[in-house]
């Protein structure tokens, strides 16, 4: 590091702030290294995740699942342009099938689980507003609809603490994929 830039980089931080690489710097670099040619996203809301791999450089294919309603409209908004990103309206789970989603009055902290105390002790104004049926799937049943043999699968789940569930519809993925981020 240049004596100019370190000297910017102390005067900031003596005004309190910090300056350093985004943390998807990282994460891209990874994927670069490791081949990854189609990141699956569990869990991806209006898609902030694939618009984050996308704005650091990251080319391959997206896959993502979103159960409700709202976001997943949203999610299909961001990616109307995207031909290399698709979209299915489902959760994962270990067992296919219909469940209740609790929906929350932030929508991020929606699950499939009931909200604990912990959650809403740490942000008392977020709380369960509804119900919303949404369609479970298991990752191991829909992988070849998504995936080739050949894919170098780098697998994301943001499931608001139903990742067990996930990973364990999704045994045989698991041993095909080259990362994973929980």
């Amino acid at each position: 590091m240049s004596r100019l830039t370190n000297a910017a980089l102390m005067a900031a931080y003596r005004r309190g702030f910090e300056i350093r690489k985004h943390p998807a710097v990282r994460r891209h670099n990874m994927l670069t290294a490791h081949g990854i040619d189609l990141v699956i996203d569990v869990g991806a809301a209006v898609g902030g995740y694939g618009t984050q791999l996308r704005l650091f450089g990251y080319t391959g294919r997206i896959v993502s699942f979103e159960p409700m309603a709202e976001p997943y409209a949203e999610l299909a908004r961001v990616i109307a342009g995207d031909p290399a990103w698709s979209a299915r309206q489902s959760a994962l789970g270990a067992e296919a099938g219909e469940a209740l989603i609790n929906v929350a009055s932030n929508s991020d902290s929606s699950s499939l689980l009931p909200m604990n105390s912990t959650h809403t002790d740490a942000e008392p104004s977020v709380g369960i507003v509804g119900q919303q049926p949404v369609r479970v799937e298991r990752l191991d049943d829909v992988i070849e609809e998504i995936a080739s043999p050949e894919n170098r699968i780098f697998l994301k789940v943001d499931a608001q603490g139903f990742e067990r569930e996930v990973l364990a519809g999704a045994a045989k993925t698991l041993e095909r994929c080259r990362g994973l981020q929980l």
